[in-house]
């Protein structure tokens, strides 16, 4: 039932605009032995500030996987600000992009920073760690639809987030395509 639910907080969002920050994460299994990402699931946001986040669940950290993304959710001549991932070097043609080098321990520089996307990293993770303890690689874009939701209306009133929701709720998600691999 509870996946049933989250599968309505797919919201649409407008198209990201002015300073926009992008990064992704890696969620679930263990760092060992300095592995990084390895057997881990890759989560790429972006995040406006003072705005909405849009996340989405890919396979891999490329050009060619994130730049499809961005182009379809921020909107040209925005300000995007990013870290030091190579994958983002191509942004310049579209975007005014700025990025800080945290390998060289730089997080801030002036108003560049991805601070405000590290706190929403930080938060989905405490969910996946305190509340749900394990999430499925099949069903993680819908908990990070979640996560998205309740921070995009964050400021909403529970009225009005409960009548969004159900606004939202016109797809029907069988048992079977549920528990399908």
């Amino acid at each position: 039932m509870l996946h049933r639910i989250r599968n309505c907080f797919n919201i649409p969002s407008e198209p990201l605009n002015n300073e926009v920050e992008l990064d992704e994460t890696f969620i679930g299994g263990k760092m060992e032995n300095g592995q990084g990402g390895k057997g881990k699931m890759i989560v790429f946001g972006m995040k406006e500030r003072g705005g909405n986040f849009i996340g989405k669940v890919v396979e891999n950290r490329k050009s060619e996987t994130l730049t499809p993304h961005i182009t379809q959710n921020v909107n040209p001549n925005s300000d995007i600000i990013t870290d030091e991932l190579l994958s983002y070097k191509s942004l310049r043609k579209w975007y005014n992009h700025f990025s800080v080098n945290h390998r060289q321990k730089e997080y801030v520089r002036g108003n560049v920073h991805t601070n405000n996307l590290e706190s929403f990293w930080s938060i989905l993770k405490r969910g996946y760690v305190g509340i749900y303890h394990w999430m499925s690689g099949k069903h993680l874009f819908r908990y990070v639809n979640e996560f998205g939701f309740r921070h995009n209306t964050k400021n909403h009133t529970g009225e009005d987030r409960f009548n969004y929701f159900f606004d939202n709720f016109t797809q029907r998600l069988r048992y079977r395509e549920l528990i399908s691999c």
